[in-house]
């Protein structure tokens, strides 16, 4: 009797086993993907034998076989040998037999070989080399030894063709050539001695143009449409354009998913490719009829029994009466889950704990939806131990000083969240905050109310070398070359040889460190700097730094020489205090002439020293971009030395996010900022207030606002008091918001005394330009005009900064 383990056989091993059945009694089986093996013999194996061969060696063969003879058969051992032999794909198919002969159980690896294939040839080609079409199917000689090309001839599975083939075609068609068809005239069949392609090119054809054709009504307009596909028409004559079929087919069903997503449930979504005569140049057009856009009628929460809906539902942005959106669907969830898992309920593995279910429902009435919370509280948890994975390098004692929750807190998920983003922060690690990627603080385990936390993160390259060059209308041409380290250690000195070569000396303490040099034509400083933002794993931060600076301002030139000691504290992840100590040596010379006394007194050296005390509230989206949020300050710093002097400065900035488009993209925001500083009469010049200039107030000259001397109104001493502000709105031009316009105001003065004698104001408009592979700070232009202003004032109408780094 024969019992088979049966798997897809080709039909010349099917006979072979027929044959093998009628001329002998064995048992017989063939292993596949989803095969269930019945029970076999418990008689321990006399013999394990493969059979089939005819090129490859059956000590090769044996080698992947780990069914050995002594001990019973393991069907799930044979299973695992077959997938194997399988692997190597050298073989067509792969059975197995149980033979009972007179000296005991064999079991017999019975094996069909592929081709052996001398030859490859690929014929027809001309747009793309045979090396790139053999490189992208795999089909490259392999190696030898030596490195050389292996000449010998090599086991070839049929089905790999077919699949290599395909492989070659698709790549046809990624690169504009739509009716390309590859086809196997030799090496698809057994016996098989040479694989032989052959490339039916035909024509390339470019995307000329790509068209919106709305049927009814168009809500949000063919420029946002068009943002979101990835097929776009050729520029320039020569520039992009590919035509791909499959990318087209990928666009509807982009464009389709986008509509529901902002509630336009009933839009349909197909497209139409029109060919020029020759083929070779085609129009897309997108075809869509939007239908109605949903609304919501009203939101509902059930099941709710610890949180009242109100509390529920405040901060949703999804509103009663406005349009469906997924976007904010999605986060009103998040928020749901939030306020429950500050209170410590949160989704567990094992059923119980929190369970919300949002639902959309629609209704009998067209274009609306009720949006309902079906929640099951269930008990709060509690944390358990706390696991670190994924550093290498980095100390643990790093994380943990990120982390804002601990063993025998209330579960807190706000905290989670809270604790992931102050890993992003620190740069260390794998992150992305536009996709919301990096860091993962997850609640692990089942049972009780208790769960640990596992902190999963992945080290980022932290080490950089840097070579920039900007420009900006202050400071002119600027190059750079920066060597910086985020993850520094500076104890952990290398043990060996390999700590230098792999990376691991003076890393995985989470220090700064900085050298920089940036030689300009008016502008140069070099830096020395090194800081741990947790000094003895405390919520304390010691930085110190050296520098050497050099400034050719027109009135003077002016170099620095110094260091700093400063010791900061974070309150809470938004509130943060520094103290700081600053020593200086000043050296002022070169002074225009006839010099004004307030140059006289401090020409030569001078040496500095300052203490200060700053005061930090940030609450801010984006430090580059903000398009909510605050960010507020206070310093005060006393100089001694040759100079004894008092000095604060408040400043102030606030956005406000106005409106966006229904995707949440084109973000128009106003910001306001303002900067009040007092300093006392022996302030040397080279630390008064000054004014002027793109950072601070645009449509006059860089320092170019304030007090003069008395005996040469071309040279500006600066003041003791500054009021400054400045009013902006940004919105964007293109539907990608890569640029955007600004039209603002700037305001206040400098002036030698508390008061305020000469008011100044500009109104302007500008430019913003997003370029993302030049870094996250956009190019700026701007141009603004003074309406009112003192007589000494010098303007500028155009200020400008451009800068990127490599």
């Amino acid at each position: 009797m024969k019992r088979h383990y049966h798997s897809s056989l080709s039909p010349f091993l099917v006979a072979v086993l027929a044959l093998a059945t009628l001329l002998g009694q064995s048992e017989s089986l063939s292993y596949g993907a989803q095969a269930s093996p019945a029970a076999q013999s418990d008689d321990p194996i006399a013999e394990v034998r493969v059979q089939g061969n005819r090129s490859v060696a059956t000590q090769k063969i044996m080698a992947e076989i780990r069914t050995r003879a002594g001990v019973p058969p393991d069907r799930k051992l044979i299973e695992e040998d077959v997938r194997r032999l399988v692997a190597t794909r050298q073989f067509f198919d792969v059975g197995v037999e149980f033979l009972h002969e007179p000296h005991g159980l064999v079991v017999l690896f019975r094996v069909l070989e592929g081709n052996q294939i001398r030859d490859i040839v690929i014929e027809g080609n001309r747009a793309i080399s045979t090396d790139k079409l053999r490189e992208k199917a795999g089909l490259k000689p392999e190696k030898d030894k030596s490195g050389a090309n292996s000449t010998q001839p090599g086991t070839f599975d049929i089905s790999r063709s077919k699949d290599a083939a395909r492989i070659m075609e698709d790549l046809y068609h990624d690169k504009g050539y739509p009716f390309a068809q590859v086809t196997v005239v030799e090496g698809s069949q057994p016996g098989d001695k040479r694989l032989l392609f052959r490339v039916i090119e035909g024509p390339k054809v470019a995307i000329t143009d790509v068209d919106f054709e709305f049927l009814d009504h168009s809500t949000l307009g063919a420029r946002l449409v068009a943002t979101k596909i990835k097929s776009k028409p050729r520029k320039f004559g020569f520039y992009g354009g590919k035509y791909n079929v499959r990318q087209i087919d990928e666009d509807v069903q982009t464009l389709s998913a986008y509509y529901r997503s902002l509630g336009f449930f009933d839009a349909k979504v197909s497209r139409e490719v029109r060919e020029s005569d020759d083929r070779s140049k085609v129009n897309v057009v997108y075809v869509i009829q939007e239908g109605p856009q949903y609304h919501v009628r009203s939101i509902v929460f059930k099941g709710n029994d610890k949180l009242p809906g109100e509390k529920l539902s405040e901060g949703m942005k999804l509103k009663v009466g406005e349009p469906f959106n997924q976007a904010k669907f999605q986060a009103d969830g998040q928020k749901v889950k939030d306020k429950y898992g500050a209170l410590g309920h949160i989704e567990a593995s094992d059923g119980g704990g929190l369970k919300i279910n949002p639902d959309v429902r629609f209704l009998d009435e067209p274009g609306q939806v009720d949006v309902v919370y079906h929640i099951t509280e269930g008990d709060p948890y509690y944390v358990g131990r706390i696991f670190i994975t994924g550093n290498h390098t980095t100390r643990d004692n790093v994380i943990r000083s990120q982390i804002r929750i601990y063993p025998g807190d209330v579960l807190d998920t706000t905290m989670l969240r809270r604790s992931e983003a102050n890993l992003k922060r620190t740069q260390l690690f794998q992150a992305n905050f536009q996709q919301g990627t990096g860091p993962t603080l997850t609640p692990m385990g089942e049972g009780p109310n208790l769960r640990d936390i596992q902190v999963n993160v992945d080290e980022a390259q932290t080490g950089r070398i840097l070579f920039g060059v900007g420009v900006n209308s202050d400071a002119g041409l600027l190059g750079n070359i920066i060597i910086s380290e985020q993850n520094f250690d500076i104890t952990r000195f290398p043990a060996s040889f390999d700590d230098i070569v792999n990376g691991d000396a003076f890393r995985g303490g989470g220090e700064e460190f900085r050298l920089e040099a940036a030689p300009g034509t008016q502008f140069s400083r070099y830096l020395m700097s090194w800081r741990d933002p947790n000094i003895f794993d405390m919520p304390y931060s010691l930085g110190v730094s050296a520098h050497f600076f050099q400034r050719n301002y027109r009135e003077w030139d002016e170099e620095r020489v110094g260091a700093t000691l400063t010791v900061g504290h974070s309150f809470t992840d938004q509130i943060r205090g520094s103290i700081g100590l600053r020593v200086e040596n000043v050296n002022v010379d070169n002074p225009d002439l006839p010099t004004p006394p307030e140059l006289v007194e401090v020409l030569g050296d001078n040496f500095l020293s300052t203490v200060s005390f700053g005061l930090e509230h940030d609450t801010r989206d984006n430090p580059f971009m903000a398009t909510c949020g605050h960010l507020t300050s206070a310093n005060f710093e006393q100089g001694f030395g040759d100079f004894t002097y008092s000095q604060i400065t408040l400043e102030g900035r606030q956005y406000f996010g106005i409106t966006e488009r229904p995707d949440g993209s084109g973000k128009q925001v106003f910001s306001l900022r303002g900067t009040v500083g007092f300093t006392s009469s022996d302030t040397p010049i080279f630390e008064r207030f000054f004014a002027g200039g793109f950072r601070n107030f645009r449509g006059f000259r860089f320092r170019g606002v304030g007090p003069v001397g008395i005996n040469n109104e071309d040279i500006h001493v600066g003041g003791d008091f500054m009021l400054l502000g400045s009013a902006e709105y940004q919105l964007p031009i293109t539907a990608d918001d890569t640029l955007q316009m600004v039209f603002f105001s700037d305001f206040g003065t400098v002036e030698e005394n508390v008061e305020i004698s000469e008011f100044r104001a500009t109104a302007g408009l500008g430019l913003r330009v997003v370029v993302p592979m030049l870094g996250p700070v956009p190019l700026a232009f701007d141009f603004a005009f003074p309406v009112a202003m003192a007589d000494t004032d010098e303007t500028q109408v155009f200020s400008f900064f451009v800068g990127f780094f490599r």
